[in-house]
């Protein structure tokens, strides 16, 4: 629910593999739901966990707040996609 802070919601539509939405004190932040550190396939993408988001084929997890990965490892140095997001009363346009 994206009414309160802290809500999230996968929008299946838009981006590479969906988008991740999530409110942070009023302000809707729109994520690419395809894990940053692997390449596209069928387990690449992403699912809300609270307020992080975990990839579900490496088990790395990401801050839906920041975008930055919680969970290191040497192999992973890229953080989120952010797209351009903007609330306007109850719509919300995201673009690139």
């Amino acid at each position: 629910n994206l009414k309160y802070s802290g809500g999230s919601i996968y929008l299946q539509s838009g981006g590479i593999k969906g988008l991740l939405l999530f409110n942070i004190n009023d302000q809707i932040m729109a994520w690419e739901a395809s894990c940053p550190n692997q390449y596209p396939s069928q387990c690449s993408t992403m699912i809300i966990e609270g307020v992080q988001s975990k990839c579900n084929c490496e088990e790395l997890k990401y801050s839906l707040a920041t975008g930055q990965i919680l969970s290191n490892t040497n192999d992973s140095q890229y953080p989120m996609l952010l797209y351009y997001s903007e609330k306007n009363g109850n719509l919300i346009r995201i673009s690139n």
